[in-house]
């Protein structure tokens, strides 16, 4: 399952109940309605789109992120003018693997 992707090993161990959380979400989902949503994501290519962006941005990247990997935040970064650019050790879904972390860099950047 794709679960696999959005947590750390280590998360994974740690927190079974936020896991088995996330899996029957997924596994609540029509699975037409998940495959359709999983080829929209991976057939939209907004990357020429990225310089477009004139608002303050925060990227945040998950170190051990495989669905999202590091180099496409820092594609991001390197592309949209002023963005700033934050790492967690996390895999895909840092803001529930960290949230506290999360929060705090996100509160930082609106308070800016």
């Amino acid at each position: 399952l794709a679960v696999a992707l959005w947590f750390t090993d280590e998360f994974r161990r740690e927190r079974p109940d936020v896991i088995s959380r996330y899996r029957a979400i997924v596994l609540s989902c029509p699975l037409d309605a998940y495959i359709g949503a999983c080829a929209a994501l991976r057939d939209a290519d907004l990357r020429d789109d990225a310089g477009r962006l004139t608002v303050p941005t925060l990227i945040v990247a998950g170190r051990q992120d495989q669905s999202t990997p590091v180099a496409d935040s820092e594609f991001l970064r390197d592309r949209i003018a002023g963005a700033r650019m934050e790492m967690l050790e996390t895999a895909h879904l840092s803001n529930v693997e960290r949230a506290s972390e999360f929060n705090a860099l996100l509160a930082g950047f609106l308070l800016e």
